[in-house]
């Protein structure tokens, strides 16, 4: 999964929190899920025995079909698995006869699990970095189980809201961008160079939760850092939304501005302009932004400000 860097480079500790609904009855892991996970640690799988990755499993209904699924914490098998922005976990889904699937392998302060009108979600507690704010403020975000697509999606979190985080599940699960996509993350990068910047890990393209109605995920280009000189004509790098509109391999630019909210708990979802001058980043209090909803004009294939 790509993460921010800062959530790469940080330490701390992780906070369990206990899952909404009982967990499948304790049994030992299947050697499946052990194998799966040996395999999945490649280099650092050196030294680490089937017996300590089963130490870090705890069985848990992932997709609500009453079969055990685990949750793997990374901590098990060795030091360095835990930062700030908490410890390194995975969730592995038991799919029977075919292989296990890793549906998660991030960070995360905190993980629980719950169960809404039959629908299976995870929820997480980042890093206060992922939501532009102080390390140790809180950072809410939920994903659900999708069947249909086989993947965990953006979804509300327990207050309701459902603001996209740009965090994904696992790293290349969107697999590469259209090249309409790929071709704006490289002119971003082309001009914060032109500013006399560096961007070494570029706008990371990446799908949202569908935005115009078609039915399709929709591809942003987040926010990115370019480490350019103070002040240069620029640098600032903003966001920019492509809607598929019925092509989900031939998506357009929707919508850009300097950050955008999309919120996952509408359908399709809300998206939103956030005025940044309303609400400095990483405040140890921060305060709401304030924002400007905005609407999807058919005709156009674009967003515009909602009446």
């Amino acid at each position: 999964m790509r993460w921010p860097s800062l959530f790469l480079a940080i330490s701390g500790a992780l906070a369990g929190a206990a899952a909404a609904r009982p967990a499948p009855p304790a049994r030992p892991a299947a050697p499946a899920i052990v194998r799966a996970i040996l395999a999945d640690l490649g280099e650092d799988s050196k030294g680490v025995t089937a017996s300590r990755v089963g130490r870090g499993l705890t069985p848990v209904d992932l997709d609500g079909d009453g079969r055990p699924d685990y949750r793997f914490d990374k901590q098990a098998i060795g030091p360095g698995w835990c930062g700030t922005g908490g410890c390194w976990l995975q969730l592995w889904l038991d799919r029977g006869a075919a292989p296990p699937l890793k549906i998660f392998d991030g960070q995360a302060r905190e993980i629980a699990f719950r169960t809404v009108r039959g629908a299976r979600i995870v929820d997480l507690d980042l890093h206060g970095s992922a939501c532009h704010t102080f390390g140790a403020h809180e950072c809410p975000v939920s994903f659900r189980w999708d069947r249909a697509l086989g993947r965990l999606v953006e979804t509300a979190t327990r207050d309701g809201t459902g603001i996209v985080r740009f965090v994904a599940p696992v790293e290349g699960i969107d697999g590469a961008p259209p090249p309409l996509v790929a071709a704006a993350a490289r002119a971003a990068v082309a001009a914060c160079t032109r500013a006399g910047g560096n961007a070494p890990d570029g706008p990371a393209a990446m799908t949202v939760p569908d935005v115009d109605g078609d039915g399709a995920r929709d591809w942003v280009l987040p926010e990115f850092y370019c480490d350019a000189p103070e002040g240069a004509a620029g640098a600032a790098p903003g966001m920019t939304l492509f809607a598929s509109a019925g092509r989900p391999d031939r998506p357009g630019v929707a919508a850009a501005a300097a950050r955008l909210d999309i919120d996952s708990a509408a359908s399709p979802a809300a998206v939103y302009a956030v005025d940044l001058a309303s609400c400095p980043d990483y405040e140890q209090n921060p305060k709401p932004c304030r924002r400007k909803r905005l609407a999807w004009n058919a005709a156009t294939k674009r967003f515009v400000p909602a009446r």
